[in-house]
């Protein structure tokens, strides 16, 4: 009788165990360097050397997990934050001091997934746009100046040039989403996201947001084709700068008021082992309506912004240990995002970027690197610019 009590409760022990199988994980990314960046605004010139954090990649700490539910059902998390690895007194937060805090939040989500229905996240994620742009840039999205269709915090901070500003070109990561993956069938999959931050039907609240996104990837042996079509619509109370309203590449001081930010992406890949070749392309328009500090002074935007910018590239192994990467583009910016209700003219200014790169890989984990990257062109009738920037540092991942 206690030999089947004992047995009982063995099996009873190994059953509960493999319906709760999870695993927790650590990961993350430091990156450490140093810095050359030569600036020249319409004649101006400034140099800045140093230490950085977040060259290559931005510094990360990172926990993940899984459960096993069953039946081909899981359940995950992902908590992420950013971390200043060198040069600052506080070991989080992020490289961007305009957007810097305590803890920087990159990405907190909770999912649940099918094998045969998908998943379906719920959290701050990433944007269905950067995952396009991400995965086709042949320099990973680092954070040296030179890419075009990609500006993050790190790029757009090393220097000072208004066409460019940190997140310029597309909005990178989205809290408060709700995000849906389809299993991939054929090499194809469907995503969808929508955010409502800081909505109440029937109130009107400062910076209301709201953000509705499609995506269609393929994936299938080298190949890799991926377009997004996304809607985020702002509703402002009177007097709120359109600035301080987080949308990408808006830099105008002009108020707004019931604005939607409207951004294409698409971008593809192709592994031809000797070498990857690397395209992409992003557009954002920002319409609406501005004007004075009262409902009765706003007016339809007659000059809205809009940027676009390409951007194609090329890494390739030379030997196992050595590997480099090149990009080239450019774009256009009306007004560098300006909000007009007043003037109908509209003039565009251009830019133009591009980055070289090295890569030595000391182990699986450890690799040193060394990037350039140029970006040029004018940020109004009577303004050019030109930045140059050189980073050397070592990267760990674990």
């Amino acid at each position: 009788m206690k030999k089947s009590l004992l047995a009982l409760a063995a099996m009873g022990a190994f059953v509960g165990a493999a319906q709760a199988q999870s695993s927790v994980a650590v990961y993350g990314i430091f990156d450490g360097g140093y810095s050359f960046t030569n600036r020249n605004i319409n004649g101006t010139a400034t140099q800045t050397t140093g230490a950085t954090s977040g060259n290559q990649s931005t510094s990360r700490l990172g926990f993940r997990g899984t459960e096993d539910l069953g039946g081909g059902r899981s359940a995950q998390f992902v908590m992420e934050l950013g971390i200043t690895a060198v040069g600052a007194s506080t070991l989080s937060g992020s490289s961007n001091p305009t957007n810097n805090a305590t803890l920087d939040n990159r990405q907190s989500f909770i999912g649940l997934s099918d094998k045969n229905l998908g998943s379906l996240k719920l959290g701050r994620q990433y944007s269905l746009a950067h995952e396009i742009i991400g995965a086709t840039d042949a320099g990973g999205a680092n954070g040296v100046i030179g890419a075009n269709t990609y500006v993050g915090a790190n790029s757009g901070t090393s220097w000072t040039a208004t066409s460019i500003t940190p997140n310029s070109s597309y909005m990178i990561r989205l809290s408060n989403a709700i995000g849906y993956e389809s299993p991939r069938i054929a090499g194809v999959q469907v995503k969808a996201m929508t955010a409502q931050n800081k909505s109440n039907a029937g109130v009107v609240q400062t910076n209301a947001q709201g953000y509705t996104g499609f995506a269609l990837n393929y994936a299938a042996g080298p190949v890799f084709i991926g377009a997004v079509r996304s809607y985020n619509t702002v509703n402002a109370v009177e007097g709120t700068a359109a600035s301080t309203m987080g949308l990408a590449f808006v830099t105008a001081a002009s108020t707004a008021y019931n604005v939607i930010q409207t951004e294409t992406a698409v971008g593809a890949s192709y592994d031809f082992k000797v070498a990857k070749v690397f395209a992409n392309y992003v557009e954002t328009k920002v319409d609406g309506s501005a004007g004075g500090a009262t409902a009765s002074g706003l007016v339809k935007l007659t000059n809205g912004a809009k940027r676009t910018a390409q951007n194609f590239g090329v890494s390739a192994p030379i030997t196992p240990t050595i590997a480099v990467f090149g990009s080239y583009g450019g774009g256009k910016s009306n007004q560098f995002g300006a909000l007009s209700a007043t003037s109908a003219t509209t003039q565009d200014f251009s830019f133009m970027g591009y980055q070289a790169g090295a890569t030595y890989t000391l182990s699986k984990r450890t690799n040193l690197y060394a990037i350039y990257g140029r970006q040029s062109g004018d940020t109004s009738a009577t303004t050019t610019f030109v930045a140059n920037a050189l980073s050397l540092g070592a990267r760990h991942t674990f």
